[in-house]
């Protein structure tokens, strides 16, 4: 995942979703947009956590993980 996304970089993440996700993803973005608050469970906080440790575990930036796995072999 980028550190610095950009609407191209989300649009792009966005386009490898389920329907499902998408389907979620535009009903909280629309109330977003409104201005509404939008509340997480615990619950839910700790599944987007596992989502993204999922995500980052499956399909990690290279770059990032070769340039940490290179600093813990030489240090």
């Amino acid at each position: 995942m980028s550190d610095n996304p950009t609407p191209e970089s989300l649009i792009a993440r966005f386009r490898h979703l389920g329907k499902r996700q998408k389907q979620e993803f535009l009903r909280l973005l629309k109330a977003e947009l409104k201005g509404k608050e939008i509340g997480f469970s615990s619950r839910e906080w700790q599944n987007l956590g596992i989502e993204s440790l999922k995500e980052e575990w499956e399909h990690p930036d290279n770059n990032f993980w070769d340039g940490y796995f290179a600093k813990q072999s030489n240090g």
